[in-house]
């Protein structure tokens, strides 16, 4: 199995198959919407996120990651880059916990790999081209999977797929 990682609160995680040609689960990053005032901040829920992992592993010995190797972007605000950061390095830390193996792909060198469009609303489209019968992952249903969050699995399942094409051959 592979498992792939979209991170960042939005993204997400997908286990591929590669023996079966398919994304046999998919879910959100697991996160905790804390009430500050009137806002509300979100907050990544590591333990919950190793535990994920820890399963992963459990259910499949042999399981490999690849996670998206993102950056800080122009334009974003500093308190949102070391947010994400933190996320990046949580992501990490829990797949070395949880004893798996990991790769970081360069966000282009999977899309370009895949064929898919640098923005995410082309890669639900190439994902369901390449993914047929995993459509429902990223399919937005009422009160489940925000459109984010769905791009975020899409994406994910497309990580998982790259790894299984380039990484374990």
């Amino acid at each position: 199995m592979i498992v792939g990682i979209d991170p960042g609160y939005s993204g997400a995680v997908a286990v591929y198959d590669p023996e079966n040609n398919r994304v046999v689960e998919a879910e959100p990053i697991p996160t905790f919407e804390i009430k500050k005032g009137k806002s509300v901040k979100t907050e990544l829920n590591e333990h919950k996120l190793v535990a994920l992992f820890r399963d992963l592993k459990a259910r499949d010995p042999n399981i490999v990651g690849v996670i998206e190797d993102v950056h800080a972007m122009t334009g974003q605000g500093v308190t949102s880059m070391f947010n994400f950061g933190g996320v990046f390095r949580a992501i990490r830390i829990a797949m070395v916990a949880a004893g798996i193996p990991y790769h970081l792909v360069q966000p282009a060198v999977w899309k370009k790999s895949l064929a898919c469009p640098a923005d995410k609303d082309g890669a639900l489209m190439r994902a369901s081209q390449l993914m047929p019968d995993a459509v429902d992952e990223w399919t937005p249903k009422r009160g489940h999977r925000t459109k984010e969050v769905c791009k975020g699995v899409a994406e994910a399942a497309m990580i998982a797929l790259y790894g299984a094409r380039k990484i374990l051959t």
